[in-house]
Order: C-alpha cells, then structure tokens, then sequence
C-alpha cells in the first residue's frame, strides 16, 4: 500500500554584498529584516547563527518563515562607511529561491 509522496522544500534565503564604491568588499555591516508576519531580526556581519555566509562583506539568512513578502533595512554601515542608498528595500520569497542585494558605500569622508 503506497502512502504517497513527500517533498522537503528549501527555505528562501537572501544575501546581502556590502561593498566599496570600487566595488570591494567591506565587512561590519548589519541589516534587520521584516518578516511576513511582522517579526523582525538584525543579523550582523559574520553574527554566528545567524550570518550563514563564511566571509565578511556578505551576509546570508535562511528566512524561516518561508515564502512571502519580506522587507529590510540596513541598520549599520561598515565603521568608515556611509549607509548604502538606498538602506531599505523589499521583495517577494519563494520556495527554494535567494534574493541578492548589493549594497555600495562610500566612504565618511568624502
């Protein structure tokens, strides 16, 4: 007697760059992130537990509430760093999909 089939779906996630006007990367960066249903969590570059991304400049989260309407916000600028324009932003999840930002600074004192 078959029981039918089961599918494991992957969770959305979404990477942020924090980059140099030359397009390096810098890290020390923190964004929060707005989920579907309201909640929000800041994740610091190369936060353990948090930061899934292994190297500092980007910042990777599973989004655990799955698919739907997330926003962010860039909280803090790498230290030398203005905040990227823009500093917030939104898009739609899906299952098994990652959303990518590239977020350039320039530097306090220009």
């Amino acid at each position: 007697m078959a029981l039918g089939s089961v599918f494991v779906r992957r969770k959305p996630t979404v990477t942020w760059r924090t980059r140099d006007v030359a397009g390096g990367a810098i890290a020390g960066a923190a964004v929060t992130v707005t989920t579907p249903s309201g909640s929000r969590v800041t994740v610091a570059d190369d936060q353990p537990g948090l930061d899934q991304a292994a190297t500092g400049g980007t910042i990777t989260v599973i989004l655990g509430d799955g698919p739907g309407k997330y926003s962010w916000c860039e909280v803090r600028a790498p230290t030398g760093f203005k905040l990227a324009k823009p500093a917030c932003g939104s898009w739609d999840a899906a299952w098994e999909s990652n959303a990518t930002f590239v977020l350039t600074h320039e530097s306090i004192s220009r």
